[in-house]
């Protein structure tokens, strides 16, 4: 039985190293077949690119392909090895991302058990910022559970985090999440301060492309909600602006949010 569980965790680890270097697959097979007490501090070091290769690979079929279940593999799969090295940080990070893909799979259960087992890990590690991260996931699943309410009340305990802070990027990253869950349930009073808000963050400059263009998008969409078709208008030119230049530089880019490019 236990030979049986080694053998099927090595095949499902190597079918997703295929993509990778020669180098690295040799590293990782070498690290698999040696027990976990007898991997020395170095070797590990050794193989976490290797390992960042095949996450890196289940992000970009997510965020770049929206394929979510061939994501879950990539990542489930870079997940069995950060075990297998007692990576306890690493092992949560995945674990939360995990939790985020179940939930676009509608696996709502195993998502949010999976979110728990990695905010269990952040703990462990002191890791505060982990944790509030971990509560923004959280909030995005039961958002594809359609439990708005909830992933609003997440939502805004991510957020006090980020505000003591003062990190921007997470603040317009989640007030635009906060704009997209009151369009749902159609609360459009509570959105012009965080609008102002966001657009003022943005004014100030470094704010990572993703956020911006997020942000005009979803501030396109109330202001053709509440027929401001001015508002409307100037918002699309600018998400359209910002996304021509993002593809200027090679590859393109639109909104999370933009359900044209299957989000």
């Amino acid at each position: 039985m236990k030979f049986s569980v080694i053998l099927t965790f090595f095949i499902i680890v190597n079918t997703h190293l295929q993509s990778q270097s020669i180098v690295c697959r040799e590293k990782i097979d070498s690290i698999l077949k040696a027990p976990k007490g007898m991997i020395a501090a170095e070797k590990k070091r050794e193989i976490n690119n290797c390992i960042y290769e095949i996450q890196n690979d289940g992000f970009h079929l997510d965020e770049k392909e929206c394929k979510y279940d061939s994501a879950r593999l990539k990542i489930e799969s870079a997940l069995k090895i950060w075990e297998h090295i007692n990576d306890t940080l690493n092992q949560a990070n995945l674990l939360k991302y995990l939790g985020y893909l179940s939930g676009r799979l509608r696996h709502f259960a195993l998502g949010k058990t999976q979110i728990a087992k990695a905010i269990n890990f952040y703990k462990i590690k002191k890791s505060e910022s982990g944790v509030a991260v971990s509560f923004y996931d959280l909030s995005r699943i039961y958002e594809f559970e359609n439990k708005i309410d909830s992933a609003i009340n997440l939502s805004y305990k991510a957020l006090l985090f980020w505000r003591q802070k003062n990190n921007r990027d997470r603040i317009v990253s989640i007030n635009n999440n906060l704009i997209n869950l009151y369009l749902k349930i159609a609360e459009k009073k509570k959105i012009p301060s965080i609008l102002s808000e966001n657009s003022h963050l943005i004014a100030w400059g470094n704010v990572y492309w993703l956020q911006e263009i997020d942000f005009y998008f979803l501030a396109k969409q109330y202001y053709a909600g509440v027929k401001n078709k001015k508002e409307s208008k100037e918002y699309q030119a600018l998400y359209e602006s910002k996304t021509a230049a993002e593809k200027d530089k090679g590859q393109k880019k639109y909104s999370l949010y933009d359900a044209g490019n299957c989000r």
